[in-house]
This record gives C-alpha cells, sequence and structure tokens, in this order.
C-alpha cells in the first residue's frame, strides 16, 4: 500500500496467506522466507528509505525486496 503528497512517500507491507511459506509458530521475517519477492515502485518514487519500525536504511532502483523490509519484523512502514 503506498501513498504519497508531493515530495513524500509511504509504504505499508503487511503480510497475510502466509501457511504456505513459515509453520506455526515461525514469523514471516528475512530473505530465507521472502526470497526474491520485491516490491515494484511506481515512478517517481524515491531511491532512498527509512523503515519507520526498525530505523534501518532501504536503497531502491526501483524495486524493494520485501525480506528486507520485513527483515527484523513482521510488518513493514518505509517512508521516503
Amino acid at each position: 500500500y503506498a501513498r504519497n503528497h508531493q515530495e513524500h512517500w509511504a509504504i505499508t507491507v503487511a503480510p497475510r496467506f502466509l501457511t504456505s511459506l513459515i509453520k506455526e509458530g515461525e514469523y514471516p521475517m528475512g530473505e530465507p522466507v521472502w526470497s526474491d519477492t520485491r516490491l515494484i515502485l511506481p515512478e517517481g518514487c524515491p531511491s532512498s528509505w527509512v523503515n519507520q519500525i526498525t530505523d534501518r536504511k532501504i536503497n531502491s532502483q526501483g524495486k524493494i525486496a520485501v525480506g528486507e523490509v520485513l527483515a527484523h519484523f513482521p510488518a513493514g512502514l518505509i517512508m521516503g
């Protein structure tokens, strides 16, 4: 889910339908779970983002790895 206002962007990442990805008691976090899953960003998006939950910086070239956004918490709010 992405929103922008003028030059400010926010994208939320919330996984669903996880039964085929993880086992009961596991968390949907990191590259091992999300493999090559990417968010394709709209044109005009920034190339630098900050995950507001973990305070980690994320760089993009039109795509963002879901495993990077969800590396340390099972949901993400990135702003750029």
